[in-house]
């Protein structure tokens, strides 16, 4: 029934005046920019070549529960506020992943 649920929400959505809620206001959408990462990078690593919190990055990456890129993938592709790419760009922080990496 998920589906159903997810399909009521965008009709809903979509229209906020025959429902009511005419008065909220929309948030505007993230800016987030996407980077690729090695498997079994920590989010504690990547949070900090970012210049981001764990907890932040852990919102912008709900599918990895446990702060951690799983190990059994060679790159992962993370979301980071694109404020921040430059930074993360920046750090020299490819060569300290690379024993994270199952092999």
């Amino acid at each position: 029934t998920y589906v159903h649920k997810i399909l009521a929400c965008a009709i809903v959505g979509r229209n906020l005046d025959r429902f009511g809620l005419a008065g909220v206001e929309r948030m505007p959408p993230s800016d987030l920019a996407r980077v690729r990462v090695p498997g079994g990078t920590s989010l504690g690593r990547i949070a900090q070549a970012a210049g981001v919190s764990v907890d932040d990055l852990a919102a912008l990456n709900p599918e990895l529960r446990r702060k951690r890129v799983p190990p059994d993938v060679r790159e992962w592709e993370m979301r980071i506020p694109r404020e921040k790419l430059a930074r993360f760009e920046r750090a020299d922080h490819r060569s300290r992943w690379v024993g994270w990496r199952l092999r």
